[in-house]
């Protein structure tokens, strides 16, 4: 019989100490993940909840590793993020014409895209990964909301170039200690918040994330035939300014993107 084991963050804030000052405010993140977490656990999966100031880079890295040792061929691993996102100039020449690695704002530290990219590798052949990434991946200058109800979730590019400023070679020595990335054997699905250029808010009237209460609402009808099919139902519900990207990386499983939502 198949397992599944589940990655769960939010954090409505980050540790000052650490980010020069900043410390990211939100409303819904705990909330989101809190909601994903009791949708996780109705579908099977064995959760790891990290909410705030548990979810550390260490902590979310240790979690993915050990999810990667466990699980075999048929099973499957679900990670879903709600927070804030930056971008910092890209170094290592893998990012095209975009110019720039994508980060996760965790607690303690920002993750790069490029250290999350080199855990897949760690997967299983045949192992199934779900990625669900409730955040912005712009590193443009914003303000905290558009109006009295969207709140921006992406780390404004005076508090990034602050933390940048006070050790300029962070990002360098991150990107070192990067394992050299192997061929991706495991078959990674990504829905993120929105494209690269835009931001992602989230609604304090709603509670939640504009791409998680999408997610919620579409799960609750039961409506989502495929994960191919759930990302459509979800990009018609969102605005022209937040359009949630689909990606997928690693082996080929058109089986997988076409299987009913979080099914194990």
């Amino acid at each position: 019989m198949a397992k599944g084991k589940a990655l769960i963050i939010g954090l409505n804030r980050v540790d000052a100490e650490q980010y020069q000052g900043w410390e990211g405010p939100l409303n819904c993140a705990e909330n989101d993940a809190n909601a994903i977490a009791g949708l996780a656990a109705e579908k099977g999966f064995e959760n790891t909840l990290l909410l705030t100031a548990d979810a550390t880079k260490a902590a979310v890295k240790n979690t993915i590793l050990a999810a990667a040792e466990e699980l075999q061929p048929g099973d499957m691993f679900f990670m879903y993020y709600s927070g804030h996102g930056n971008s910092v100039k890209d170094r290592s020449g893998d990012e095209g014409d975009d110019g720039k690695d994508e980060t996760l704002c965790l607690y303690d530290n920002q993750m790069l895209d490029d250290e999350l990219y080199a855990l897949w590798p760690k997967f299983a052949p045949g192992v199934r990964v779900l990625v669900l990434a409730d955040c912005c991946h712009s590193g443009s200058i914003t303000r905290n909301a558009i109006d009295d109800d969207l709140v921006v979730k992406a780390m404004d590019e005076r508090s990034s170039n602050r933390v940048l400023r006070r050790d300029p070679e962070k990002y360098k020595r991150m990107r070192q200690g990067i394992d050299k990335q192997g061929e991706i054997a495991a078959t990674v699905q990504l829905i993120s918040g929105c494209q690269d250029h835009q931001q992602s808010f989230e609604s304090k009237s709603r509670g939640h994330g504009q791409m998680t209460a999408a997610l919620l609402g579409l799960m609750a009808k039961g409506s989502a035939t495929s994960y191919v099919d759930a990302h459509a139902k979800i990009l018609a519900e969102m605005p022209d300014f937040q359009q949630p990207n689909y990606l997928v990386i690693g082996a080929e499983s058109p089986e997988f993107q076409q299987e009913a939502p979080f099914t194990i």
